[in-house]
């Protein structure tokens, strides 16, 4: 669990403008996961907070038990208002859990996670390699300059 910051992005209009997102993933007592989301909008200067929910899910959208062995792509539901969800799918994972690329919601988004802002030049090139061999990638990346500030509690 714990902090991880969007280091790269194909923009879609609904997120365009929100910069220096991160995301802390905190495990709940049933299994699910609550997130909360934290992003900087340069147009309107404020910071915006969301808390969701989030929890693996099967592909009918089942939610799967917190001990289910979860195999690539791991399709998750994240949902603010009951049980509908929007539907996420993490398409390669680190297996140190350094970064993530999560594809969703739509069909062109996908977005790399990091638990560092700053990710070194090779590490780009080979994530931006692994997001064109996936066929997910259908706009070019956009990376994230590194994030110094914390945000306002």
């Amino acid at each position: 669990m714990g902090l991880w910051y969007k280091v790269a992005k194909v923009d879609e209009p609904q997120d365009a403008l929100r910069t220096r997102e991160r995301y802390e993933f905190l495990q709940r007592y049933d299994g699910g996961v609550r997130v909360i989301a934290t992003s900087y909008d340069p147009l309107s200067n404020r910071w915006d907070r969301r808390q969701d929910y989030m929890a693996p899910v099967d592909a009918k959208g089942a939610a799967l038990a917190s001990h289910y062995q979860l195999t690539m792509p791991v399709h998750f539901s994240i949902s603010r208002f009951g049980p509908f969800g929007v539907s996420y799918y993490v398409v390669a994972l680190d297996p140190y859990y350094q970064w993530a690329m999560v594809a969703g919601p739509g069909p062109k988004s996908l977005f790399i996670l990091s638990r560092r802002s700053d990710l070194e030049p090779e590490l780009r090139a080979s994530l931006e390699q692994l997001a064109s061999s996936t066929s997910r990638l259908k706009a070019p990346l956009h990376w994230a300059a590194p994030d110094q500030d914390p945000p306002p509690r």
